[in-house]
């Protein structure tokens, strides 16, 4: 997990992994906490279920507002966020990006 070799590199570099999905989401947060993320936020709600694409964008980034201040800056993470939806999609089965 390339963010994990940047905390490594980086003192004072905390991750916080979030997911929006039902309650056995939890697996996908606790297996990356098991990689090296330091915290995992999981947003779930039955309003949720059958959501089209503004929806979850929208939760998520609510999400990281609540959250606070983060490092980086958006047009770095935005381009490797849509690389790693590219990439679980395609580890999914349903394509590839």
């Amino acid at each position: 997990m390339e963010e994990v070799r940047i905390k490594e590199k980086t003192e004072g570099t905390e991750i916080t992994v979030m997911s929006m999905g039902p309650p056995s989401a939890t697996y996908a947060i606790r297996e990356a906490i098991a990689m090296g993320c330091d915290k995992g936020v999981l947003l779930s709600d039955s309003a949720f279920a059958g959501a089209d694409t503004w929806a979850p964008a929208s939760t998520l980034s609510s999400g990281v507002k609540k959250l606070g201040e983060f490092g980086g800056d958006i047009f770095e993470i935005l381009p490797v966020f849509i690389e790693r939806l590219r990439e679980r999609k395609t580890v999914n089965g349903k394509g590839g990006g």
